[in-house]
């Protein structure tokens, strides 16, 4: 199974004090979705994680919204779209909606794999760091704003570690929501 890449969206935080509400408020035709996205993260403080195929299907969007909470945005935003969205924390996933009849009776979904974002002792992100699960060879490596994704399961160990930082070990819970990893010089 090829896996595609998983782009975060993520802009630089707005120091004002709209960076945490969590109402939107916007207007436009023919918005490009990164525009959305950028609004997002300016005004609530939410990342917005989707794959860059979702994001392109997605396409441009008429929106006449005013303090409206970010679930109902995101609705809104998606509706009549083979698209959903989940928020954890302060990240919004979007993903394609799955059929009904995708999984057969009797077989297992794979669990969905385990996002997260490594950052020093001042809140910086880290790039370069290895995610590896423990006892096997399948690994990772955090991007230039430090996410990663990782197939793993629960029970499974991380082992995250970087030259420049010391070493962590993070076992995996049940429902586990995207990781954030402080490490240590």
């Amino acid at each position: 199974m090829q896996l595609t890449t998983l782009i975060l969206l993520v802009f630089t935080l707005s120091l004002s004090a709209s960076t945490n509400s969590q109402t939107i408020t916007l207007k436009g035709k023919d918005i490009s979705i990164e525009r959305v996205i950028k609004e997002i993260n300016n005004q609530t403080g939410y990342f917005v994680m989707a794959r860059t195929d979702v994001a392109e299907a997605i396409g441009k969007v008429n929106v006449d919204v005013n303090k409206m909470a970010i679930a109902d945005f995101m609705a809104l935003l998606l509706k009549n779209k083979p698209f959903e969205f989940e928020i954890d924390a302060k990240t919004i996933f979007i993903r394609g909606k799955k059929p009904a009849a995708e999984l057969s009776p009797g077989i297992e979904e794979n669990p969905p794999p385990i996002t997260g974002v490594i950052r020093d002792a001042e809140g910086n992100p880290i790039s370069g760091v290895n995610i590896v699960i423990k006892g096997t060879k399948r690994g990772v490596v955090s991007d230039a704003y430090g996410n990663f994704r990782i197939d793993a399961k629960e029970g499974e160990v991380l082992v995250i570690s970087s030259i420049n930082y010391g070493t962590k070990q993070i076992k995996l819970g049940a429902g586990n929501a995207p990781l954030i990893v402080a490490l240590d010089r």
